[in-house]
């Protein structure tokens, strides 16, 4: 009837029902395709969405950090000072001497909550305790040798030494210069860097990618160092008889500490925090009182900090993806505080941009946008008219 033979078997049954099968397997096979092509363009999908958040992270992660502007020059002289063994004087000042008695804070309890806590370590001086004569014992029982020889011409001349006016194991009667300390020039930096890309044909037939990279950098110099102090054993005397005596020892309570240091602190010294596991309520900040038993000067200090960061992303077609951009190249910030160098001050700069840029060829659909950033703080090498405090030591005890 329509054009084919077909031989009828057992009343031509068989026959009609073969062809009616071939229709039906048909469309089956095309239901069953769509479904499948569907669930291999959603597991793509996903899979692209996957790789893009992956990457999106590890971009984050390369350009994460505190951002430059928000270290203030406090906390950056802080961090280096403190790489040295001691506790930091910010700003340097020539007025703190052995036997300064300071109201300090020394531990915050939601220091990992918060880890730039600027309350942390602060300190108040109360008063001045007069340890001239145990400084002068200290000294008395200590040896002074002969001043260095000036350095030989050649590295294979011998270097003479000085030869003493007197004994060289008796200690001086009056000391008349200040014992020498060295301090290590050193430099602390770290490095972040990310980048990577892909065609994601399955969602959007785009080529997508990006690049992002911080670093940190910390630099101190400090020159014609000096200390001067008295052991540990003596001093820790003198502050318990600062809290023996009836005029003095009301500032050897935690209640007494606490308001000294409301003075600078405001409220923010009573605070308290509550220990999940407990419920129990305790003071956030960690007060002591401390009599400094030892203090560092510098004649000459330098010291710089700097941080850049740099990100860019780039869009283009799968068929024609964006021609990659040059490495960013983050702001220097050597060159802003070079250039503040001729200023005995401390200096800050700061500069981000944020440009688009068209990479691809005429005619392609394609954006990429770079920003950099960066920060620079530089203190210049200054020759000081006296020496300045950078930084003590000191024995203290918790009050209660």
């Amino acid at each position: 009837m329509n054009g084919n033979s077909i031989e009828p078997d057992n009343g031509g049954h068989a026959a009609v029902a073969v062809a009616a099968d071939v229709p039906r397997q048909g469309f089956a096979a095309r239901w069953f395709g769509k479904i499948s092509d569907s669930w291999r363009y959603w597991i793509g999908a996903a899979a692209s969405l996957g790789a893009i958040a992956i990457g999106a992270a590890a971009l984050h992660w390369a350009s994460s950090g505190v951002p430059p502007e928000e270290i203030s020059i406090a906390e950056q002289w802080n961090a280096n000072i403190r790489k040295l063994g001691f506790e930091p004087i910010y700003p340097p000042v020539e007025d703190i001497a052995v036997g300064d008695v300071l109201v300090m804070v020394t531990e915050d309890a939601a220091l990992r909550a918060d880890p730039r806590e600027p309350f942390a370590r602060s300190n108040l001086k109360l008063l001045h305790l007069d340890l001239t004569s145990e400084i002068e014992k200290s000294y008395q029982e200590m040896y002074q040798f002969p001043a260095t020889s000036a350095r030989p011409a050649h590295d294979s001349d011998l270097w003479s030494q000085q030869a003493a006016t007197g004994s060289l194991f008796k200690p001086p009667e009056v000391r008349t210069t200040l014992p020498l300390v060295i301090f290590p020039h050193f430099t602390i930096s770290g490095s972040r860097r990310a980048g990577g890309g892909g065609v994601f044909s399955n969602l959007w037939g785009a080529a997508l990618s990006g690049n992002a990279a911080s670093s940190e950098s910390l630099d101190v110099r400090i020159s014609g160092t000096e200390t001067y102090g008295i052991p540990a054993y003596p001093a820790e005397i003198r502050l318990m008889m600062f809290c023996d005596d009836p005029s003095t020892r009301t500032f050897c309570s935690d209640q007494a500490v606490r308001k000294q240091l409301s003075l600078v602190l405001g409220s923010h010294i009573y605070e308290q925090i509550v220990d999940k596991k407990t419920g129990k309520a305790t003071m956030r900040y960690a007060v002591e009182l401390g009599l400094v038993n030892r203090i560092f000067l510098a004649r000459s200090i330098e010291t710089k900090f700097s941080a850049d960061s740099s990100q860019e992303a780039q869009v283009g077609s799968k068929s024609s993806p964006p021609e990659p951009l040059p490495a960013a190249t983050p702001t220097s910030s050597s060159a802003n505080a070079a250039s503040a160098s001729s200023s005995p001050n401390p200096t800050s700069s700061t500069a981000t941009t944020s440009v688009p840029v068209t990479t691809a060829k005429p005619g392609t659909p394609s954006m990429s946008v770079q920003q950099t950033s960066g920060s620079g703080v530089l203190l210049p090498d200054t020759v000081l008219q006296r020496p300045v405090v950078v930084g003590f030591k000191s024995v203290r005890f918790q009050v209660k």
